[in-house]
């Protein structure tokens, strides 16, 4: 299985301030991709939507968090025209409901539902609206 991290998932993991639910999120995202052998990714949409807020407000310490975890896993790329159509396929979709979200959204969902992967996100609001996609919170403790 491939899981696929949000941005939000990604500030959370660089947020200082949340230390003990930091490694709670650490350690499933450790027990799936080291025990259960699941591939664990960053979307290239994630990448950009992280580093523009890295050199729009500066943080030393949350650059070298954000480059230690991009060693840590893949970066997947949009490369494939299949996405594409799977995002143009969401937006038809979502417009027609009239329940649009955010193009960033739309293409991160899109690369999920293409490799047949699960999205981890906070972002459950936006992300349910897409039919199909698979999603899990890791922000979320096992008890609730």
């Amino acid at each position: 299985m491939i899981y696929i991290l949000d941005t939000d998932i990604i500030s959370f993991l660089m947020d200082y301030k949340s230390l003990e639910r930091k490694e709670e999120i650490k350690s499933r995202i450790q027990k799936e991709k080291l025990v259960s052998g699941n591939d664990i990714v960053i979307n290239a949409i994630s990448y950009y939507e992280i580093k523009r807020g890295l050199i729009s407000s500066p943080s030393p310490k949350k650059e070298k968090q954000f480059m230690r975890l991009c060693r840590e896993f893949d970066i997947v790329l949009y490369d494939n025209l299949k996405v594409f159509d799977e995002a143009s396929q969401i937006y038809s979709d979502l417009e027609k409901r009239g329940n649009k979200i955010g193009e960033a959204d739309i293409l991160i969902g899109a690369l999920a539902k293409v490799k047949n992967a699960v999205l981890i996100t906070n972002n459950e609001k936006h992300f349910k609206r897409i039919k199909g996609l698979k999603t899990d919170n890791f922000t979320r403790s096992h008890s609730e």
